[in-house]
């Protein structure tokens, strides 16, 4: 199995896990649900991915430094804020059978999780574009 279905699988757990979570604790507001549930999953994913790439770099990989970016961060959690609620609004909009509306957090999270997990793999190199 390679680096990237492992990271990407991984990304789909944490983001059902997430989405559970926020299902289960933040019961009253369902856009909080369906915002922390992406935001968590995404951000848990991405880490995840990264920590796994660190601990097991391919082999022509050379890591000299490590660095965060603290404008690139809130800039992307602001989009994945935004992008969140316009899922939530949409499937509310759709609208549907009440049941896949009340598991929209473990969907959401589904999505945030792969989302994240999938970018970094993709950042990292270990995914090809497809062309």
């Amino acid at each position: 199995m390679s680096r990237a279905a492992i990271s990407v699988g991984l990304g789909l757990a944490i983001g059902l896990g997430c989405g559970w979570a926020c299902h289960h604790w933040l019961s009253k507001r369902p856009l909080a649900q369906s915002i922390m549930a992406v935001v968590s999953a995404w951000l848990l994913a991405s880490i995840v991915s990264g920590v796994l790439w660190l601990f097991d770099p391919p082999a022509d990989a050379d890591i000299l430094a490590v660095t965060f970016g603290v404008t690139e961060a809130a800039l992307s959690t602001a989009v994945i804020v935004v992008a969140a609620a316009g899922l939530h609004a949409g499937s509310e909009w759709i609208g549907g059978p009440p049941s896949i509306l009340a598991w929209r957090p473990l969907i959401l999270g589904a999505i945030g999780g792969t989302y994240g997990a999938a970018t970094v793999a993709y950042e990292l190199g270990l995914v090809r574009p497809f062309h």
